[in-house]
């Protein structure tokens, strides 16, 4: 039932759709646990801001980072591009190593069996991006599946030893959502794998002046055969990749022009990569014509921002203060202070950079005093705030 409905979609010319105004959008949350439907509207958005991103993290399994390559391809090429063919992830990189680790197969369970559903990436530490077309038919506000199971990196028709999969808890996606710029959808997980396997970023750009001299990579799941398009016999069991640059920017998708998808690879994101510093999820597969990813725009960016953001700090206790911890000013230019610490108690503060590593530490510290990280470059950073046996972290942003 899936594969047909995603296959007849990927395979449709595409057409564009009334785009609903973002301010008025409304998300809804499916509980799959507890058969409870909720929403999320009247989200805050800063017209202002030209373009923005989540932080990634490479995760707890091990330090590894898998340098991906970084100039545009010019062999095993589609014709007239710069994007590869599909090439089996495992032939070129080591699936344990960020970030192709956070890549994941999205399969549903229909009569007790596992069936190839979309391919999705970790945001955070439970939550997965995908395509809201893998869930809900065009234009309704109906789940379609009542069992999804999520497995990190499953390749070869076997689940990862490292990362085991779990079942997804909740699903988001936008009410009354239309192809044209909200074919999203975000899946939370029972389990925080993301902890280990790491995440990539999602962010928007609407100058789009980051979209043209980048590369970009996807690892997708294609599961059936078409030969028409492609005379690969996929069958949903193993990663795949492929990469380069794009030529399709418009104001609902990104793409790359003379290329094709395949079934399964639906909800893929297209990542730009900068290695070490930047993996950024800038939209997801809907359709397999000139691989049209659907777009994150600053509107929708917020939306998806505002699902994950107590998910993507890198601990799970909260401080008991009576009012919540607020970086001033934030973003800084270097000089800071952290307002609402509990009075009389020192603090232990940690700051990480986006890897993880420890770049700023300071004890002993009171609530009055300011911190100083003019030294450290221009980004994004986490501080984690510890007192006795609690913690909070909270992200800022360096000028």
């Amino acid at each position: 039932m899936n594969n047909k409905k995603i296959s007849l979609f990927l395979l449709l010319a595409f057409f564009s759709l009334l785009h609903l105004n973002a301010q008025n959008k409304t998300m809804l949350v499916f509980d799959l646990a507890n058969g409870t439907l909720d929403s999320i509207s009247n989200i805050s958005i800063d017209t202002s801001i030209q373009f923005d991103n989540t932080p990634f993290y490479i995760g707890d399994f091990n330090s590894n980072v898998q340098l991906l390559e970084q100039d545009a391809p010019v062999e095993n090429v589609y014709p007239n591009t710069q994007f590869t063919y599909k090439k089996k992830a495992a032939l070129d990189y080591d699936l344990n190593s960020y970030p192709i680790r956070t890549s994941v197969k999205i399969f549903y369970i229909e009569n007790g069996v596992l069936n190839n559903l979309c391919s999705g990436s970790f945001i955070s530490k439970k939550h997965i991006l995908t395509a809201a077309h893998c869930l809900s038919e065009i234009n309704t506000n109906t789940l379609l599946l009542d069992s999804i199971v999520v497995c990190p990196v499953y390749d070869n028709g076997n689940t990862n030893p490292n990362f085991t999969c779990t079942n997804a808890s909740k699903v988001y996606f936008f009410k009354d959502w239309v192809v044209a710029g909200e074919d999203f959808a975000i899946l939370e997980l029972e389990e925080s794998l993301g902890m280990l396997t790491g995440w990539i970023s999602m962010g928007f750009d609407e100058t789009n002046n980051q979209f043209t001299d980048d590369i970009f990579y996807k690892f997708t799941y294609p599961s059936i055969f078409i030969p028409p398009i492609d005379s690969t016999e996929y069958n949903g069991d193993t990663l795949y990749y492929n990469y380069g640059k794009i030529d399709i920017i418009d104001d609902y998708f990104i793409g790359v022009s003379n290329t094709s998808g395949i079934v399964g690879e639906s909800g893929s994101s297209l990542i730009r990569v900068l290695n070490n510093e930047q993996y950024i999820s800038h939209g997801v597969l809907t359709y397999s014509n000139n691989l049209r990813h659907s777009k994150i725009t600053r509107e929708i960016f917020y939306f998806l921002q505002h699902v994950i953001e107590d998910d993507i700090v890198l601990n799970t206790n909260d401080l008991d203060t009576e009012a919540e911890l607020r970086i001033f000013p934030n973003p800084t230019y270097g000089i800071f202070q952290i307002e609402n610490l509990p009075e009389n108690e020192a603090a232990n503060i940690y700051i990480y950079d986006l890897l993880g590593r420890t770049v700023y530490f300071k004890n002993h510290f009171v609530a009055g005093q300011q911190i100083n990280i003019s030294s450290l470059a221009s980004g994004q950073y986490f501080i984690m705030i510890q007192t006795g046996q609690a913690e909070k972290a909270v992200r800022i942003i360096k000028y």
